[in-house]
């Protein structure tokens, strides 16, 4: 098979990215008949550089989200004269060649539409949004096949679009080891952004779904008890980053909140180095990569019952109300002081990360292309 894949979010911070990466290495090592071509953007070549020869690099310089994907990207598609293209996410061109599958990772375009999730001006958001949600309506319709990582993530499209269960398959996700650091090379890291002994760690981004600003409530409630306890909130250098740091300021926080703007790879390996615990409270999440990084890092969780997360990490972390700071506080303050519970966090930890990888990610999707193309 000749299969295409819009890739252009490799060489980005955050899931999508992760996602796009991991899954095309392990198909280059799982599926050694096949070729791949990826549509990348200059960041995403540059990952690549050396690969295999079985994955052929297009070059597909055009921004996520606009109306230049709609224009030019039928037309990348159409050259790589593939068997099926894969999009790795809802923006699918309404041009799009077929056949199709695609990777739907969330619904939180329709689980939590709010103003506060944009800078755009209110009426051009709700005209924005619209479009969105329409370009998501027609990738799930028109999609020959649609992936999801989660049976969470399966059951609400499958309640939001009334699709039958023969057309979504979970494929899961898989955990992209971190770099191995040595103990001085970490301590480098963390003295050069001046971090407490000791801190609650959280990664990702700054947007609403992720209640940071929940986070930050709980955190000043455990201030009294623990006044050496620091918080480090890593993500991407954007607005509602700096909002958050702007909310922290306002409550009196900034001596004891450490905000690290888009950290790469080494910085974030290294955060898991000191971190007491890692918090992961947000009330929408498809997966939660950055929970599981941290299990493989050996440091205990504390987690929204919510959405996907008590299916990806199952018995692996401390379960909190996301609505509640109240509820969030005493959770972080059980992970922090009940030995007990941290080792037993820290054992299911290992184990649980044994239920993820790329490898098994890209066999499922392996399987899902050639149900396609064999139709």
């Amino acid at each position: 098979m000749r299969i295409a894949i819009d890739a252009r979010f490799v060489g980005t911070p955050g899931g999508l990215g992760r996602y796009s990466e991991g899954l095309v290495r392990a198909l280059a090592q799982t599926a050694p008949d096949n070729e791949f071509v990826l549509f990348l953007r200059e960041a995403g070549q540059r990952r690549f550089e050396g690969a295999d020869s079985r994955l052929i690099k297009a070059l597909a310089e055009v921004p996520w989200y606009s109306f230049r994907e709609q224009l030019f990207l039928p037309g990348v598609a159409s050259r790589a004269r593939a068997d099926l293209i894969h999009w790795t996410h809802w923006n699918v061109p309404l041009a799009s060649p077929r056949p199709f599958v695609v990777t739907i990772h969330d619904l939180i375009l329709l689980d939590y539409p709010t103003v506060r999730a944009t800078t755009l001006a209110p009426w051009f958001y709700r005209f924005k949004s619209a479009a969105f949600r329409l370009v998501l309506k027609k990738a799930v319709s028109r999609a020959a096949a649609v992936i999801v990582p989660t049976e969470y993530v399966r059951s609400r499209v499958k309640e939001i679009f009334s699709l039958t269960d023969k057309k979504i398959f979970v494929t899961g996700e898989g955990l992209s080891a971190l770099p191995e650091l040595d103990a001085a090379a970490a301590e480098r890291i963390i003295q050069g952004l001046g971090l407490p002994e000791r801190y609650i760690l959280s990664l990702g981004n700054a947007y609403p779904h992720k209640n940071l600003e929940g986070l930050l409530r709980a955190f000043r409630r455990l201030r009294p008890d623990f006044p050496a306890l620091g918080l480090v909130l890593a993500g991407n250098d954007d607005y509602f980053f700096r909002r958050l740091v702007a909310e922290a300021r306002r409550n009196g926080l900034a001596e004891n909140v450490t905000f690290v703007p888009s950290p790469d790879d080494r910085t974030v390996a290294a955060l898991h180095t000191r971190a007491a615990v890692y918090a992961c409270v947000s009330f929408v999440e498809g997966f939660g990569l950055p929970a599981l990084d941290s299990l493989a890092a050996g440091v205990p969780v504390v987690a929204a019952r919510a959405a996907a997360l008590p299916e990806v990490l199952g018995a692996a972390a401390e379960y909190v109300r996301p609505e509640e700071p109240a509820d969030i506080a005493a959770g972080i303050r059980r992970a922090l002081t009940d030995q007990n519970l941290r080792q037993m966090l820290i054992a299911a930890g290992r184990q649980q990360v044994e239920r993820w990888s790329w490898g098994e990610t890209a066999r499922r999707t392996l399987a899902v292309y050639r149900k396609v193309v064999k139709k």
